[in-house]
């Protein structure tokens, strides 16, 4: 899957809670709650990971919009849209949802699922959560 535009990041994500909601379901039942624990620290990332997204497209649509107003200074009005999106975005992207989607991976990885549905569950998530990571980092660098 391309990770090129937000939808497509978006609903990566949202397949992700999906999956994770329906592994927990499978192993709520097991004396040994450590895989389900995993996958309920793994739904907390994710729903974090799904605002964040979501003050993504807040902020590239008031890129957007912030592009249709009339100025007489076009200069001056793309200067201040370069600093809200190249810099405002970019800080976003640097210090809370990259942080937030490392903090996810190391957590992930570190977890130690025990079942092998557990492991395969993690090793799915953990290839996901990698590509996002890979896809923000940098992504709106100037």
């Amino acid at each position: 899957m391309g990770l090129d535009t937000l939808d497509k990041r978006y609903d990566l994500v949202k397949e992700m809670i999906d999956e994770a909601f329906a592994f927990e379901e499978s192993v709520a039942n097991l004396e040994d709650d450590n895989d389900w624990g995993g996958a309920m620290t793994l739904l907390d990332d994710l729903a974090a990971l799904e605002d964040m997204i979501c003050a993504e497209e807040i902020f590239l649509s008031a890129c957007d919009e912030m592009g249709e107003v009339r100025t007489r200074d076009r200069d001056e009005q793309e200067e201040m849209i370069g600093i809200f999106y190249m810099d405002g975005l970019n800080v976003f992207n640097q210090e809370v949802l990259l942080p937030r989607l490392k903090h996810a991976l190391k957590t992930l990885n570190g977890w130690g699922f025990r079942t092998e549905r557990g492991i395969e569950f993690q090793e799915k998530a953990s290839k996901n959560l990698a590509a996002l990571l890979k896809k923000y980092d940098g992504l709106y660098d100037v």
